[in-house]
Order: structure tokens, then C-alpha cells, then sequence
């Protein structure tokens, strides 16, 4: 329905302008608010994914994908 379209939006847009703050504090805490955001985007995936909306294979996918994003972000952040 319009109530999904919407938070879809949201979602879409929300880490874009997270990014962009944590870019602007910069250092361990910016990189901890972009690891952050991605790992509750992945929540979201995985709630699309188990309410039908997405394929299963998203939601692995996704989860590959973000454990690897996570992992370079904390990375950084140690060797930073």
C-alpha cells in the first residue's frame, strides 16, 4: 500500500543523509554511524525479505554484503 511506498522512501534516503553527517564528524565515530546504519538498513532487508516483499536471496545477499561493508568499516575505524 501508499504506507509502503513511503517507509521505502524513507529508507532509501535516510543513509544517504546519515553518510552525510558521519562524513562531517568524520574519524571512529563517523565510521561507527555508517557501520550502524548499514547493519539497521540490513534489519530492514531482512524484514522485507521475510514479509514477501523481497526474494530470499536478497536477504542473503544482503547480509554477505553488509557483514563485508561492516567489517572494512570497523577496519578502518582500528587502523585509523
Amino acid at each position: 500500500g501508499a504506507d509502503r511506498g513511503w517507509r521505502g522512501y524513507a529508507v532509501s534516503v535516510v543513509p544517504a543523509l546519515v553518510a552525510w553527517a558521519a562524513l562531517l564528524v568524520g574519524g571512529r565515530i563517523g565510521l561507527a554511524a555508517t557501520a550502524a546504519t548499514f547493519l539497521a538498513l540490513l534489519a530492514y532487508d531482512l524484514a522485507t525479505v521475510r514479509a514477501g516483499w523481497a526474494p530470499g536471496w536478497y536477504g542473503r545477499l544482503r547480509t554477505e554484503l553488509t557483514l563485508a561493508v561492516v567489517l572494512l568499516l570497523a577496519a578502518a575505524a582500528l587502523l585509523g
